[in-house]
């Protein structure tokens, strides 16, 4: 089920009367559960509980946390005090439209020395979709000549893996690299001390002009603590052999 009406703005006095204070506060998200399994984002007005696999804006969160219908949730937050818009003819004709998807994080790819080469951006609109998840998108944009603006492709931009400068340290000192499924994999490995790449489009296109910058490397699989941090960063990988012409030790 869809929200029509933008309801971001009253997400954390949602969250507050039906959860209580957070278990533990990342800026504009708050974590709720022993390992934080339940992510909301007061700022966005997004939730997502990653033991049921299920998400979507603040509307969705009161009728998942509620057990309730959609008039419930209304009846709901009308009654804890929040503004809810009547739609009026024009704005019943808006509602109809799905809401614009907005960036809701970037990672930025760099060459050797960490100059900025392009960004992958991860796009919302705070809605789950028919598979019970957030509806999202991604896409790749580079920054102009003069760096004023974005330019919506990486024509001609040249490819690396993800934390290029980090996978280069590593392969030298002989450290053991691990290849995820997305970048926000890579960053939940990195934060353990690990070193994690993967590559624009999943490690499974990993392309040929890549394979360089892993001569010599020890790509290995990841550990369970690896796994759990992955798990309470809400992303996913998986044990990664490695692609053709890298030496996998582990």
């Amino acid at each position: 089920m869809r929200d029509t009406i933008d309801f971001s703005q009253h997400m954390a006095a949602v969250a507050l009367a039906i959860l209580g204070e957070p278990t533990s506060k990342h800026g504009d998200v708050w974590r709720y559960g022993h390992h934080g399994s339940l992510a909301v984002d007061v700022k966005a007005g997004t939730f997502y509980d990653h033991e049921n696999d299920v998400g979507g804006g603040t509307l969705n969160f009161v009728m998942h946390q509620k057990g309730i219908d959609k008039a419930g949730a209304l009846n709901f937050m009308t009654g804890l005090g929040c503004n809810i818009p009547k739609p009026n003819g024009h704005d019943a004709k808006l509602a109809k439209a799905a809401p614009r998807f907005k960036i809701v994080q970037t990672w930025v790819y760099v060459d050797e020395t960490g100059k900025e080469l392009f960004e992958i951006c991860r796009k919302e609109n705070g809605l789950i979709g028919e598979d019970g998840k957030l509806e999202k998108e991604y896409m790749q944009r580079r920054k102009s000549e003069d760096g004023k603006e974005y330019i919506y492709n990486v024509k001609g931009v040249r490819a690396v893996p993800y934390r290029l400068p980090e996978l280069i340290a590593a392969v030298a000192q002989g450290k053991t690299i691990f290849i995820t499924e997305g970048e926000k994999a890579s960053d939940a490995v990195a934060t353990l001390g690990a070193v994690a790449t993967t590559n624009a489009g999943g490690s499974k296109k990993i392309r040929n002009e890549l394979v360089p910058f892993f001569k010599g490397a020890d790509v290995g699989r990841k550990t369970p603590r690896c796994r759990r941090r992955e798990a309470a960063h809400g992303c996913g990988s998986h044990p990664r052999a490695a692609p053709a012409g890298l030496t996998a030790k582990r």
